[in-house]
This record gives structure tokens, C-alpha cells and sequence, in this order.
């Protein structure tokens, strides 16, 4: 006894044609439209300052989603101020540690002692106005921090050296 088994492909129906080609799109349509050209990088308190002991300098430039912070004090905040925008801080911090990543909650202690890596990964799921979407964000750091607080009001570094810079690069971009 011999069974013969095969498979062919199916047309589809014009009713689940039909039914499909009415729902919207996902994403917006793609503009086949030139970008524009990038503005210069540009820095609060002006470029001369970047590195030089300036208190506190962000370099923003359109050639890449990154922030770069130099801060020439010990304690770092980012991520402040998101309440007075009816959004709660990061929920969630993870770093490379000794014996692996370590993930940390909102409000709880963090212990960067076995903290062997430079870099802290944030986002937001489950924080107060975070509903509809989320953007996890790199934090890289040019030094470690002696001490790390992740609550309501942001994350918070201390460093037993000036900070130093530090960049912030949203991961893979969001589509509200």
C-alpha cells in the first residue's frame, strides 16, 4: 500500500482578498522624499566648553539619535523630570555585573559594586503614562558610578570622579 502526499499552493479567495486589502496599514506610507540636510552638532554652552570642566554639556546633532552629556560633577540625573510631562521615571535599569546582567526595579537599592561593564539599560514598561508605548534607552558611561538609585524621579549616578560623559542612545527607535 503507497499513500502519495503533496501540497500546492493556494490562491487566496477574492472575499479574503477583499477582506484584507480594507484594513489599515501599519506603519505610515514611506515618503520617497529627500532628507534634509543634517544641522551641525551643537552644544549648550558652546563646543569650546565640551571636556574642558564645564559643569554640564549636551551635544545634540541630527547625524545620530545618540545625546552626549558631559558632566564635569559627581552625581548625574537623567531621566528627571518626567513627572512635570505626566510620565513616571524608568521602571526597570539592567547593567553587566559579576556572575552576569543584574536587573533592577523602581525604587529598589542597586548594588554596582560587581558592576563590571560600562553601560545601563532602561525602559519604561508598567511606569505611570507608558501606556500606549515604551522606548528602552542605552546609557553609556565613560566611568563606573560608585553608586546608582533608579526611582520616580529618574536615574541617578554618583561617581567618585567627575562623570565624565555619558551617552544616551534610544534602542531601535519607537512608532507611537
Amino acid at each position: 500500500m503507497f499513500a502519495l502526499v503533496g501540497c500546492a499552493k493556494q490562491q487566496p479567495s477574492d472575499k479574503v482578498l477583499a477582506a484584507t486589502a480594507s484594513l489599515p496599514a501599519v506603519y505610515p506610507p514611506i515618503s520617497l522624499l529627500a532628507a534634509p540636510t543634517p544641522e551641525p552638532a551643537r552644544a549648550e554652552g558652546g563646543l569650546s566648553r565640551l571636556g574642558t570642566g564645564a559643569s554640564l554639556t549636551v551635544v545634540q546633532s541630527a547625524l545620530s539619535p545618540a545625546l552626549l552629556v558631559h558632566s564635569g560633577e559627581r552625581r548625574l540625573s537623567v531621566f528627571a523630570g518626567l513627572k512635570e510631562r505626566g510620565l513616571g521615571g524608568p521602571a526597570y535599569a539592567a547593567f553587566g555585573a559579576d556572575g552576569g546582567p543584574r536587573i533592577v526595579t523602581n525604587g529598589l537599592p542597586a548594588d554596582v559594586s560587581g558592576m563590571n561593564e560600562r553601560w545601563v539599560l532602561v525602559w519604561f514598561a508598567g511606569a505611570a503614562g507608558w501606556t500606549n508605548w515604551d522606548v528602552p534607552w542605552a546609557v553609556f558611561l565613560s566611568r563606573r558610578p560608585s553608586a546608582m538609585v533608579l526611582d520616580q524621579a529618574g536615574l541617578h549616578f554618583e561617581f567618585s570622579v567627575p562623570a565624565g560623559d555619558v551617552m544616551l542612545l534610544p534602542l531601535y527607535g519607537y512608532f507611537k
